[in-house]
């Protein structure tokens, strides 16, 4: 069923182009309302600092440690923006999860639009779950890492702050985000209300164990792809012919989520699906093939 599962997602990434257009889309507009209300709280923050300059090269750790120094209020002007920012984050990736799978479902796929205007409001509910669970489980990782550093050594406090913690919280938000792509299907497929639909996202990848692996199979070129832009700007710097690499790269993460929802919702109708038993023929309907006395 894994590869079976995978391969679907496949055939949905070559034969949806324009649903994986359509992501790329809307995600150029969804950055583009992220980014401006934010470069311009950055700017006012900065205007006085003189690092104008610097900021338009390139913004990294030192340089950010320089600005908060020269302008400490530089993080409560940032932080205000986060509270029309995560629930607009929300809402988009609500949207985004229930509009692919009605587009994606097996049985009669529909169109993306309708897939969110019908389930957006579940989907949303649902997410505000699964971020509350996001949450549990950083603040779970943070507490063992603070227990671990208190009692052991400087080596092992580097290497619990350097290695096990990071990896505790990526592999915890993984299977959050698995848990959450079925609950989405969920809800989608089968109509389920929003607690229903949160406890069957939780059940089903750990009644089959094998989503995990269909899980890295995506989460492999999704995270190169999430990274490649970032490389090359940074190997190559700011230029034009640079820019449209990061399109064609930011498209082809559009068509990797498509084929990623394909494959979970594959995955999920084959689960669910009966599989009838052949049927047997009794005696009644049975041919008579016996010979009758002469």
């Amino acid at each position: 069923m894994l590869l079976t599962s995978f391969a679907a997602g496949l055939r949905a990434l070559r034969s949806r182009p324009g649903l994986a257009a359509l992501l790329f889309f809307v995600n150029l507009a969804v950055a583009l309302v992220l980014s401006i209300p934010v470069g311009v709280a950055l700017d006012r923050a900065v205007a006085t600092t003189g690092f104008d300059g610097d900021l338009a090269a390139g913004l990294d750790f030192v340089l950010l440690a320089d600005i908060a120094q020269r302008s400490p209020d530089l993080f409560i002007i940032l932080s205000r923006q986060l509270f029309w920012i995560v629930p607009f984050i929300l809402a988009w990736k609500a949207a985004l999860g229930v509009g692919l799978v009605h587009a994606l479902r097996g049985d009669a796929a529909g169109s993306f639009w309708t897939g969110v205007g019908r389930h957006f409001r579940r989907a949303f509910g649902m997410g505000l779950l699964y971020l509350a669970g996001a949450a549990i489980v950083i603040g779970t990782a943070v507490v063992i890492g603070t227990a671990i550093a208190a009692m052991s050594g400087e080596v092992w406090t580097y290497w619990t702050w350097v290695l096990i913690v990071p990896l505790m919280v990526v592999v915890g938000l993984a299977k959050i985000d698995l848990m959450h792509d079925f609950g989405r299907i969920a809800i989608v497929l089968e109509g389920r209300p929003v607690f229903a639909a949160f406890f069957a996202g939780i059940r089903f990848p750990l009644k089959h164990g094998s989503t995990f692996l269909l899980y890295v199979l995506w989460a492999v070129p999704a995270a190169l792809f999430w990274v490649l832009p970032t490389v090359v700007e940074a190997t190559v710097g700011a230029s034009i012919l640079v820019f449209m690499v990061q399109q064609i790269v930011l498209f082809g993460r559009a068509g990797i989520t498509v084929g990623w929802i394909g494959s979970e919702v594959a995955y999920f109708e084959a689960a669910t699906t009966p599989r009838w038993a052949p049927d047997v023929v009794t005696t009644d309907e049975a041919p008579d093939t016996q010979v009758g006395l002469a």
